[in-house]
């Protein structure tokens, strides 16, 4: 979402703004000037176990590359688009057209990926070869120097919303047709693909949820701990992977709500994820 709201508004500046991916992002919306998409083919091969999607992306921003002569390849995530960027710059550099590789890191690059010993050296070659790194917050920045100890600088570039879209209207209307004139009973708050790991900053994000459902007095809060009024703290001695909350704890989203009597067949929710 946000490298398709960066593109937007570039390209509303005068610029290009070429997506490779594999499906079109579902933000890109209506014809825009200046944005152009790029699908990325992996076939199979018998010869490899599974489709090299790494080698695909390289390939495709190096086809891309060529043929409009890109400035900057902006990756989001550091595996596989930081490395995919640097693989296409190493194949563009002996025709003196390389662009620049500038890598954002989310959340999930240090705290999963980076923190696992299959993927952390590539995580942290990835970020140090770029040409420039940005993050969206002061502590994912702090996190990548302490769990990667690269040694490059990072900027922090805070996520954006344009305001002239995204804005609070007042619909009263519309809100009593869909709360019943009981705005409580139709919100439903579930911690979804909730993962347990001992960063208090990532728990602490269902501790601010909690706080928010007790002081806006919401029935349905599906919490990860049973302790209404607790806070989530990580047991090493169970294992990253093993049971680490309570009974409320509901799971995925999608299969907890009709589980749990919020939906019926047919109907047709607002899910904001």
């Amino acid at each position: 979402m946000v490298a398709t709201e960066l593109g937007k508004a570039l390209a509303l500046r005068g610029h290009q703004a070429h997506f490779i991916s594999t499906e079109t992002p579902f933000r890109l919306g209506d014809f825009q000037e200046g944005l152009f998409f790029h699908q990325v083919a992996t076939p199979t091969y018998p010869l490899f176990r599974e489709p090299q999607y790494l080698l695909s992306l390289a390939n495709r921003i190096v086809q891309v590359a060529r043929e409009f002569s890109l400035d900057i390849i902006h990756a989001h995530y550091a595996v596989p688009h930081a490395t995919a960027g640097f693989l296409s710059r190493q194949v563009l550099a002996g025709s003196g057209q390389a662009p620049k590789v500038v890598t954002t890191l989310h959340g999930t690059d240090i705290t999963l990926i980076g923190n696992d010993p299959s993927y952390s050296q590539i995580v942290a070659f990835s970020i140090e070869q770029s040409d420039g790194v940005t993050a969206v917050s002061n502590s994912l920045r702090e996190s990548t120097y302490a769990e990667l100890q690269v040694t490059r600088d990072i900027a922090v570039i805070p996520n954006f919303l344009d305001c002239a879209v995204h804005r609070r209207r007042a619909r009263p209307d519309l809100r009593r047709h869909f709360t019943g004139g009981d705005d409580r009973n139709k919100i439903v708050i579930i911690p979804d693909h909730y993962i347990f790991t001992a960063d208090s900053k990532s728990n602490r994000n269902v501790d601010i949820l909690r706080d928010f459902s007790r002081e806006q007095e919401l029935p349905y809060f599906y919490d990860v701990i049973d302790d209404p009024n607790g806070h989530w703290v990580f047991d090493p001695s169970k294992g990253a992977l093993k049971k680490q909350y309570g009974s409320h704890f509901a799971g995925v989203c999608h299969t907890a709500l009709p589980q749990k009597g919020h939906t019926r067949p047919g109907e047709i929710l607002c899910m904001l994820l």
